[in-house]
């Protein structure tokens, strides 16, 4: 029995030493620099269209944001360990307020899998043929608590949350 339980032990360990990195958010691989170009360039785009509140008590995370980092250890932003692409932003609670255009640089990250702008002032119009809807790879959506306008059909609705 005790030689079954230790062959078991070392499978497990081989196994979250193999599938672990994969998985690991990359704020752990500080000697890693993911990020790409291209993907820096599209999140600063962002971060210069919207402003940030000054009456604002909680921490906005874009002030961590700047060229001579790595966007993927930048607060907010989740990344691919091995393509480098964004796969998630959160910029809950961030201070922003500002108009979130049609045509965000946001849009144009087409690895994104999750966006959370909850709990910020933006505003704009959400049109179910806005380019945000179609990111192909977007699992979750978290858009509550702005002053966006318009309705989003139930399908698109079910589809993010």
């Amino acid at each position: 029995m005790g030689r079954v339980f230790g062959l078991l032990f070392q499978i497990l360990l081989l196994h979250f030493q193999v599938y672990r990195p994969l998985s690991t958010p990359s704020s752990f691989l500080d000697s890693a620099h993911l990020c790409l170009p291209e993907q820096r360039a599209v999140l600063l785009e962002f971060k210069n269209t919207i402003s940030l509140d000054d009456y604002c008590d909680d921490y906005p995370r874009t002030n961590s944001w700047n060229e001579s980092t790595d966007c993927c250890s930048w607060d907010g932003v989740s990344c691919h360990v091995v393509t480098g692409h964004v796969i998630g932003i959160d910029l809950s609670a961030s201070c922003l307020y500002g108009t979130l255009h049609d045509n965000s640089s946001l849009f144009h990250l087409q690895g994104l899998q999750r966006l959370d702008l909850n709990f910020n002032k933006l505003d704009g119009s959400l049109l179910e043929n806005s380019s945000l809807f179609h990111l192909q790879g977007l699992q979750r959506l978290n858009l509550a608590h702005n002053n966006f306008n318009g309705s989003i059909s139930s399908k698109l609705f079910n589809q993010y949350v």
